[in-house]
Formats: structure tokens, sequence, C-alpha cells
């Protein structure tokens, strides 16, 4: 993989022998940066025309992987179930479930994240750190999204069904969203 952007455009992409395949992506802060992981544990920063540049090592798989500040620092869930900070000393554990992590989204705004593992749905604080919720889905979670003002949390899980959450300073809390506001979009 180097991968090349311009303007946050993908301009090419090309395999690089011996490295691992990448299991996780998320855009940096500006549009010409992109943090990966991959299947060693590996952490990445794809910086326009500078290339990858390693800047993380995990001893598991990455599975998830969210911007953390405009610093450059991200969480990465991995695939024994912990939520990770890279650091100069090595990875430091801010979260651990029981199973692996499916997906992350950081909630700057309200200084929180939201993590999927299997059907448990986790919001954390993250200074201090600490649970606000825990939640059992029907379902598997296969992604989450967050509002443009990250005051909505979108879940979407293995059957289809999409959740909405309002998060607020204190505790997320359900949202009622019309049917109609959910149909598919027809072509």
């Amino acid at each position: 993989y180097p991968l090349k952007l311009d303007q946050g455009q993908l301009v090419s992409a090309a395999p690089i022998a011996g490295k691992a395949p990448i299991t996780a992506l998320a855009a940096a802060r500006t549009g010409d940066q992109l943090f990966a992981g991959d299947a060693r544990g590996g952490i990445w920063l794809l910086e326009g025309d500078a290339g990858l540049r390693r800047i993380g090592q995990a001893s598991v798989a990455i599975r998830a992987i969210a911007r953390h500040s405009p610093e450059h620092a991200v969480f990465v869930g991995t695939s024994e179930g912990d939520v990770l900070v890279p650091g100069k000393d090595g990875p430091r554990s801010v979260l651990s479930l029981a199973r692996p992590i499916t997906a992350l989204v950081r909630l700057e705004e309200l200084g929180m994240i939201a993590v999927a593992a299997g059907d448990e749905l986790c919001v954390h604080r993250t200074n201090p750190q600490h649970f606000l919720l825990s939640i059992r889905l029907d379902h598997p979670i296969v992604d989450l999204a967050r509002s443009d003002d990250g005051r909505v949390l979108a879940v979407i899980d293995a059957a289809g069904t999409l959740r909405f959450m309002r998060l607020s300073e204190q505790t997320p809390e359900p949202v009622a969203v019309p049917a109609a506001s959910l149909r598919p979009v027809r072509r």
C-alpha cells in the first residue's frame, strides 16, 4: 500500500510486499491524511506525499480505528477486545471488553468514545475515564456513525436495524426516529 492522496482524493494504491493487510481506516483531521491499522497490529499514518509512517504497534490485529485528537493521536480497537491509545512507550489501554472491537467513533465534542464489540455498545468518557453506558442489542453491531455536531450516534446491526442515540454531557439516551426517514432511496 503506498496510497497517494491529492486534496483528499485517492489517486493510487499499490501493495507493498511484506506488509500485513489493512484492517481498519479512519480519516485524520486534514483531507490528505489517513490512519490505518493492520492485521499484525501496525498503526499507520498516511500523510499525502510523505507516505506511510508507523505511529504505533499493538500485539494483535487492529479491527477499528478512530481519530483521538488533532495531534494525530488515535484510538484503536483490537481483535482481543482492547481499546488502545498508541504512545511513545507503546500502546496504553483505555478500555477492555471481552470480544473483538468491531467499530469505534470518537465523540470529541463530548469527550466520549462509542465502542462496538459484537452485540454490545459501550459509550465511554475519555477524560476522566469511565463507562457511561453499556447495552446489548439483539444482533451484532455492523457500524457506528455520528452526526456532524457529535450529539447523535447512529448504530446499525446485522439485521439492518438502525438505531439513534442522543448524546449529552451526562448519559446517552435512545432517540425515536420516524420510519419514513429511514427508507432507502430508490434510484
